[in-house]
């Protein structure tokens, strides 16, 4: 199952991903600080894949879930372009089946006009009735994780620093924020229960805590007054309220913590955030004082040199080989090649002033050098060459630029190329395992028929709860029967012992679960009410209710679809097999006796099987 992460991602953390998406294979394809990690199933696009690519992204992968993070899910989050990149995304994913899309986005206030807020939501339903796929649209409070310690530790960068950073926001208007890792646990239950509606969900902030009483707590903590507000506040925030929590009926989720519960966590990292900020500073303040003084570094490297080649110069001038060779002329071209044309030019500046002193000197007028042109020609050469070595170190410099930029850019191709073959061989891999794991599941189920068949009605209902405690791992599996009354069970078998108190169920008891039990349709308590079992089932006989199939004591993580269609499958040829038995029961006894105690006169066939055993 492969899962993209797309939008305003900046908030999203490791512990995030490993809990909303336990099982799947998580591609984000936005800002964030995580890097890509085949151990951890995580693949984190470039930006340049991200400014190019998306459609190709689209086209390469075929995605199971989206959760699309809206931009308004940030503070203050000025960013443009929101309902072009959401257009996109659901225009590539337009014709996908069997897709499951999250859109989450900021809070409902009803203090403002959001325009921009109300088309994307539109734009989603309007999508979801043209598509095969599920969307829901989820508003949530603002975003805020481990990953958010930067703007703190932008605020405690320097400790001495007594400068106040004013707030224009209203301070008795609600700190609305919420935890990412928060939502983990409600992404899970949404996605493991899906379904092809679209539905539009808000998360209720029950936290009545100011933003006056969280500027507070931070000074607290730090100790000094970091933030504060301004005299001219802006308009209060009045954030939409609904009466009915749907998410807490629906997938028993509610928001557990506040931020000032969270506070003194981020602050200890933004505190470390900070000092790592501040030896980063003093570093980068170093380097930048360094390439501040190459210029004059070079100049002084120019007049090294240019010293030493008057120094060689005039040490050389009496030899008649080294007549031949210009070293002023060799200076001029190495100065030229190696530091570019400005540097070039003043360093044939300084051997044309060299020339000219080292003439007058040996006793050329001045004047015979201003007018003579042909004494002008070592001057011309100096300053031509000076020119032309540092046009082609120039061009040749622009021309490495270019070439790392291409590279760069193929870098970034391959790299996307190479995710896409990676993820494509384990794919491969997956469904390799999944034909091998479907066989061992068919020969898992084929275990449990013969386990289920040929066998008398009560070995049938012991081996049927030993079955269910090992597919679904709980040690708490019952059977109870209706005898005299269809609302109380007799316990006819269990997986373990168990007290006094529990050897009878008593229907009216669970009134939530009695219609699905009546019904025959499976009960699964995603509320996690107490005293409920995790699944119950009712088992019909000859058109009566006859038993019920309890389970308890299953972990959360077993609460998927997964585990319900397989209590589904296994209660199903468990009534086949009790069916079955008790038919052959009926029809042996039909002909050991003959006024058999299975004929229908005004009482249940089942009941006398029942009685005999008990008896």
């Amino acid at each position: 199952m492969k899962t993209l992460l797309i939008g305003n991602t900046k908030a999203v953390t490791k512990s995030f991903i490993e809990a909303a998406f336990p099982k799947s294979r998580v591609l984000i394809l936005g800002e964030t600080s995580l890097k890509t990690s085949r151990l951890d199933k995580i693949t984190v696009f470039s930006d340049y894949v991200k400014e190019n690519f998306i459609e190709e992204v689209f086209e390469s992968y075929e995605f199971d879930q989206i959760i699309y993070f809206s931009n308004t899910l940030s503070f203050k989050n000025e960013s443009v372009g929101e309902l072009e990149r959401l257009q996109a995304v659901l225009r590539y994913t337009q014709d996908q089946e069997n897709l499951k899309v999250i859109y989450l986005t900021g809070p409902e206030i009803s203090s403002y006009k959001q325009v921009l807020d109300r088309t994307a939501e539109d734009l989603c339903l309007n999508w979801n009735k043209r598509s095969n796929s599920g969307i829901k649209v989820l508003h949530s409070p603002y975003l805020y994780s481990k990953q958010s310690v930067q703007i703190l530790a932008g605020l405690l960068k320097d400790t001495g620093d007594q400068e106040i950073k004013e707030l224009s926001e209203n301070s008795q208007e609600i700190a609305n924020f919420i935890d990412l890792e928060e939502l983990a646990d409600l992404f899970y239950k949404i996605l493991d229960s899906w379904d092809t509606n679209s539905d539009v969900f808000t998360i209720t902030n029950p936290y009545k805590i100011t933003l006056q009483e969280a500027v507070s707590a931070f000074n607290q903590l730090a100790e000094r007054e970091v933030i504060s507000f301004k005299k001219k506040q802006a308009q209060k925030r009045v954030y939409t309220e609904k009466q009915e929590d749907i998410l807490k009926k629906r997938y028993g989720w509610t928001m557990t913590a506040s931020v000032l519960d969270r506070l003194p966590e981020l602050y200890q990292l933004a505190v470390k955030e900070a000092k790592k900020i501040q030896k980063r500073r003093r570093i980068t303040h170093i380097l930048r004082r360094v390439r501040s003084q190459g210029q004059i570094q070079k100049l002084g490297e120019v007049g090294v040199l240019f010293l030493l080649s008057e120094i060689l110069n005039s040490y050389t001038s009496a030899n008649l080989q080294f007549r031949l060779v210009d070293i002023r002329l060799l200076f001029v071209v190495l100065i030229s090649t190696v530091f570019g044309t400005y540097f070039g030019l003043f360093a044939a500046g300084l051997s044309a002033l060299a020339l000219f002193f080292s003439n007058m000197a040996s006793g050329t007028d001045w004047r015979i050098m201003l007018y003579n042109t042909e004494q002008w020609v070592p001057f011309i050469a100096y300053l031509f060459v000076a020119a032309v070595c540092g046009f082609v170190q120039t061009k040749n410099q622009d021309e490495n630029r270019s070439l790392q930029k291409e590279n760069a850019v193929l870098k970034e191709q391959n790299t996307f190329v190479q995710s896409v073959y990676a993820n494509i061989i384990q794919d491969k891999q997956k469904l390799k395992y999944q034909i091998i794991s479907s066989r061992d599941g068919a020969a898992k189920l084929f275990h449990v028929f013969e386990e289920l068949d040929n066998h008398p009605y009560d070995d049938i209902l012991r081996n049927s709860t030993a079955i269910l405690a090992e597919w679904l791992d709980s040690d708490d599996v019952r059977i109870y029967t209706f005898r005299n009354s269809v609302f109380t069970g007799q316990l006819q078998a269990s997986s373990k012992e168990l007290p006094a108190g529990q050897q009878t169920v008593e229907l009216m008891d669970y009134p939530k679960a009695i219609r699905q039990i009546k019904n025959d349709d499976i009960w699964v308590n995603k509320s996690l009410l107490k005293q409920y079992p995790t699944y119950a089932v009712g088992i019909r006989i000859a058109g009566k209710l006859q038993h019920l199939l309890w389970v308890s004591d299953i972990n959360y993580a077993q609460l998927s679809q997964y585990q319900i269609n397989a209590f589904h499958m296994v209660s199903q040829m468990l009534k086949s097999a009790l069916e079955k038995a008790y038919y052959q029961e009926k029809f042996q006894r039909n002909i050991a006796q003959e006024h058999s105690p299975f004929d229908s006169s005004g009482n249940d066939s089942i009941i006398h099987i029942e009685d005999r055993r008990a008896d």
